[in-house]
């Protein structure tokens, strides 16, 4: 399993992982790095987890403003392999099914 507050969406569901998991975990411990906070907080496991699959973080530089825009970038860049890559996968089995 895993931390919550680390874990990639897809960890979170039970989907096939790969490096694009660390790189999505690396992403979040950046953020909580600049800005102090894991972007994804709650009062159980259960709660953070779900805001991991469901909801957005808020940008690093709405929580730390001396943050510069690239290092934001980056951040949320780490993050956004992980959707790109649980789109490419829900769409390749969207096409085995049809």
């Amino acid at each position: 399993m895993g931390t919550p507050e680390y874990m990639s969406p897809e960890q979170i569901e039970g989907r096939e992982i790969d490096y694009r998991t660390d790189i999505y975990s690396l992403g979040i411990i950046a953020y909580e790095m600049l800005t102090g906070k894991v972007p994804f907080d709650a009062p159980t496991p259960a709660a953070v987890m779900h805001k991991q699959v469901y909801e957005e973080p808020l940008q690093p530089t709405s929580v730390n403003p001396n943050i510069s825009k690239a290092i934001e970038k980056v951040i949320l860049n780490m993050q956004f392999s992980l959707t790109l890559f649980l789109l490419h996968y829900i769409l390749d089995n969207i096409k085995i099914i049809l």
